[in-house]
């Protein structure tokens, strides 16, 4: 092999090339969200995580040094955070969600730790965010193809918002942008090959303009502030930023199609055609970017500018931004008035509901409108309630319907702040919060001594990812999305470990091989048994909730088909996810759809014996008594409900109908909520029941 194409043997391309597989796996199947895309995922990493550490820490290969005192310091703040997520289920009200949230830290507690260990040498971390971004944009790329191939493109829409792969039109962009930085980092830097660097610039275009027809506000808001934060950190910044000068003009052009999609559903207009047109300016914009950035790229590498020159054009660069910084806030507050009177108008837009938002032809000009406003006052409510250990993880969901004055019914208060906050407690906050330190001091040793080299080029890279994923999810639900967070922390811990193999002078050892030669092996060996348990707790609190929701899925899917073998397999999901009451609250429905009463009735039954606060089931219950003539036992059912989840008009049709003569018929309570998701999603992939609009 030549000796330039080497580090392809590197043993830290194994961990990356395989994690990067997984995360584009999840890309495409739902953002990663569903339990049945995640669990698999999850126990795959648990083994990862153990190959890992025979391979590094056991055989300790050549060039490899152990974490440094910041990077083990965060691989325990956040391994001591999962395990707070898995105590948090003896305090839970709802168990089996509460199970479900730690297992989802024990992933993330997995993958850090699995990119921490290896010692990162900068052409492999180059190779692995390149797949990256490069994969990610491929799902971009593929999934505007299908929709403009697609028989009915609207059902990858819901409100005129593309909500096309992960499901939700909010973590559809954060997927892409997240991917945005390696990529743009890529293509400006000379030590990677010309033609790569022309598909590394296609990539980074193709990733932003993507992101504009799922017309998140919160992506608009993010991005500029993430791309701050990548010009403060990243070398080079006058290469860096005549570098997406393209993908600018690019995304520039591309806008007026990508976006006249939402005003085109909106209005009732040709939606084939305006996909088609956003199709075009899509390939059109890549092939350019492609062709222009290979030629840039190639006679990049035949222009060498002296040190001196690129010192001095950095300083322009620096003074340049920060004036046109400070021109953009003259120019801001010239067209806002009064800065004061400016933020209090549009915090209360925010406090308003979405329900009385008006967007007219862009989401992106409408008001700051939703009801996050109300999911935070429950969720801070919480922490104010539950201050030291918080309500327990993934339990927001029971307090919102209790206590909401929206409509919706969200399952997490979209924000992961609020959310580590409300459910984990100030102990919790704590140990996130010291994790994300910790990891970011790691981070800051490699680029302050990295200079101006590929290493911190791709720490920057990083580091601006992982700001672009704080940010987001700080207005967000983008946690139980592993497609997007997964990323975020593998690559933070990446650049946490990302050595100067690239700059070290020859027979030299890399900076910190001297004390890592000093390093007591006992406490290596203390971290190595202490992952090692977890990865073996891991797999063991992955696998029967994996295998019951697989179980769940199939009946729900095969049950009219195959009714019996429905109700075995969720009998089987009971036994095995023995904290949750899904199996049951599924049995309980399919019972009522083939009029077995007295199987429905013992199904909810279980259901409430397991999680006590699941309102639907109290009101299956009163419904079904309600029509039995049981109208004593009906009214109490249908009132706890009510006490559960008060704004839900079914239960008070229900309650109105059970305490006359006229009990309210099941199947009419079905169209209720039918009707009610057609309402708010419209016909998609998911909802093709729903008539056509």
């Amino acid at each position: 092999m030549p000796r330039r194409l080497a580090f392809l043997l590197a043993p830290e391309l194994v961990v990356g090339g395989l994690a990067v597989g997984v995360f584009v796996i999840w890309a495409v199947d739902g953002g990663g969200s569903a339990p049945t895309s995640w669990y698999p995922g999850a126990s795959f990493f648990a083994g990862l995580l153990a190959i890992t550490l025979f391979g590094f820490v056991a055989r300790r290969p050549a060039g490899w040094i152990p974490p440094s005192h910041a990077v083990v310091i965060a691989i325990g703040l956040l391994g001591a955070f999962a395990a707070w997520n898995l105590l948090s289920i003896t305090w839970a009200d709802v168990k089996g969600d509460a199970w479900d949230g730690a297992n989802r830290a024990l992933l993330y507690f997995t993958i850090f730790s699995a990119f921490a260990i290896p010692t990162w040498r900068a052409s492999s971390a180059a190779l692995v965010l390149g797949l990256f971004g490069f994969g990610i944009a491929c799902v971009a790329f593929g999934t505007m193809i299908s929709i403009n191939t697609a028989g009915d493109p609207l059902l990858s829409f819901i409100g005129g918002k593309v909500i096309d792969p992960t499901g939700y039109h909010n973590a559809t962009p954060a997927l892409f942008l997240v991917a945005f930085f390696p990529a743009a980092l890529l293509a400006s830097r000379p030590e990677v090959p010309w033609p790569l660097r022309g598909v590394m610039l296609a990539s980074a275009g193709v990733l932003v303009e993507m992101a504009i027809p799922a017309q998140s506000r919160g992506s608009a808001i993010v991005l500029p502030l993430a791309l701050i934060v990548y010009f403060a950190v990243v070398p080079n910044r006058v290469r860096t930023l005549l570098w997406l000068v393209p993908v600018a003009l690019a995304a520039a052009l591309a806008a007026p199609s990508l976006l006249d999609i939402y005003s085109t559903i909106q209005d009732g207009g040709d939606i084939e055609q305006a996909v088609s047109d956003a199709t075009t300016a899509v390939v059109v914009s890549a092939v350019g970017l492609l062709v222009a950035g290979a030629i840039a790229a190639a006679l990049d590498t035949r222009i060498e500018i002296p040190a001196p020159v690129r010192r001095r054009s950095g300083y322009v660069a620096g003074g340049a931004t920060a004036l046109a910084a400070a021109v953009a806030l003259v120019v801001a507050f010239s067209a806002i008035g009064d800065p004061v009177d400016w933020a209090q108008a549009r915090w209360d837009d925010f406090k308003g509901e979405s329900d009385t938002q008006e967007f007219g032809s862009s989401r992106f000009t409408g008001d700051l409108g939703s009801n996050r406003y109300d999911f935070w006052r429950v969720g801070i409510d919480e922490f104010e309630d539950h201050p030291i250990a918080g309500v327990g993880s993934e339990n927001f969901a029971v307090d919102y319907l209790r206590e909401r004055r929206s409509t919706e019914e969200p399952q997490h208060p979209h924000s992961l702040e609020i959310r580590v906050l409300g459910q984990t407690g100030i102990v919790g906050a704590a140990l996130f919060g010291g994790f994300l330190i910790a990891a970011g001091f790691g981070v800051a040793r490699v680029r302050r001594r990295a200079g101006p080299g590929l290493a911190s080029g791709l720490a920057a890279a990083s580091i601006a990812l992982a700001v672009y994923w704080l940010l987001h999810s700080s207005g967000d639900w983008l946690w139980v999305f592993p497609a997007v967070t997964a990323p975020a922390l593998a690559f933070l811990a990446m650049a946490s470990r990302i050595e100067l193999y690239s700059v070290a002078r020859a027979g030299e050892a890399p900076a910190d091989q001297a004390a890592a030669s000093r390093r007591s092996p006992a406490v290596i060996w203390a971290t190595a048994t202490a992952l090692v348990v977890g990865v073996a707790f891991a797999a063991a609190s992955y696998l029967l909730p994996w295998t019951a929701a697989e179980d769940v899925d199939a009946a729900a899917g095969g049950w009219s088909v195959h009714p019996s073998a429905a109700f075995d397999r969720l009998d089987q999901a009971r036994d095995l996810n023995f904290l949750s009451d899904e199996p049951d609250v599924v049995a309980g429905a399919i019972a009522e759809r083939l009029h077995q009463y007295d199987r429905m009735r013992t199904s909810f039954e279980a259901a409430l014996d397991r999680n006590p606060y699941n309102w639907y089931s109290q009101l299956e219950l009163g419904a079904l008594d309600a029509v039995q003539g049981r109208r004593h036992a009906a009214i109490g059912r249908l009132q706890a409900a009510a006490e559960l989840n008060p704004r839900e008009p079914a239960i008070k049709i229900a309650l109105r109908r059970a305490r006359t003569a006229n009990p309210l018929p099941l199947r009419t309570l079905d169209r209720i909520f039918l009707e009610r998701v057609c309402a708010r999603f419209g016909q998609t992939a998911e909802t093709r029941f729903c008539a056509a609009r």
